[in-house]
């Protein structure tokens, strides 16, 4: 739970692993949970024992807590795989590999 996030590590090794996650709804959180999210998220303002109670029906719903866990790990799977980071690397550093200069890329 945070009122800020980047990219949660803790996050895509839960999805590694179809773990669910309950998550503060900030940043990148949202970003990597998706649209539906592949997991619980929740406003950072919001109480205590109100998100415990979230915490509390996870646990009681195993087909749910299932279905985000599964849901994470493709997510993570189809947008973080070693494949999938190489060719977008690739893709942003393609043209100073093929020697273009960065002036002409942007200004034609």
């Amino acid at each position: 739970m945070s009122t800020a996030e980047g990219l949660p590590l803790n996050v895509i090794e839960a999805g590694w692993a179809a773990t669910p996650v309950i998550a503060t709804a900030v940043g990148g959180t949202t970003d990597l949970l998706g649209d539906p999210p592949a997991g619980v998220l929740v406003p950072p303002w919001e109480a205590v024992g109100t998100t415990a109670d979230r915490v509390a029906e996870l646990l009681a719903n195993p087909s749910l807590a299932s279905a985000l866990g599964k849901a994470l790990q493709a997510r993570v799977a189809a947008r973080f795989s070693g494949t999938v980071w190489r060719e977008r690397l690739l893709e942003l550093y393609r043209p100073f590999l093929e020697g273009e200069p960065l002036y002409r890329r942007q200004h034609g």
